[in-house]
């Protein structure tokens, strides 16, 4: 039970964990929950354990989308398209 509110609250405030250990707790949740074999109070407690951790996903994986965009504006250049190692000239 420690472990999981510390994992929960890991993911509402404060520093997150790295996405990786995030993702794999993530896992773990999803395989005890589809065993079946939980009580309905420890069920209902790694669904809301699991859906903090999937919007802390969520959140980091926007942020690096963003970051990487932004990384990619900068880094744009044209296109020129090559023709067997040789430029196209349109000139005529």
């Amino acid at each position: 039970m420690a472990e999981q509110q510390r994992q929960t609250e890991a993911c509402s405030g404060g520093k997150e964990p790295a996405f990786e250990k995030q993702m794999e707790r993530l896992r773990k949740i999803v395989e005890m929950l589809e065993a079946g074999n939980l009580s309905l109070d420890k069920g209902v407690s790694l669904y809301k354990e699991g859906l903090a951790l999937a919007r802390g996903c969520r959140k980091q994986l926007e942020n690096a989308r963003h970051e990487v965009r932004i990384l990619n504006d900068d880094a744009l250049e044209a296109f020129q398209p090559e023709n067997d190692g040789q430029r196209i000239s349109h000139d005529g």
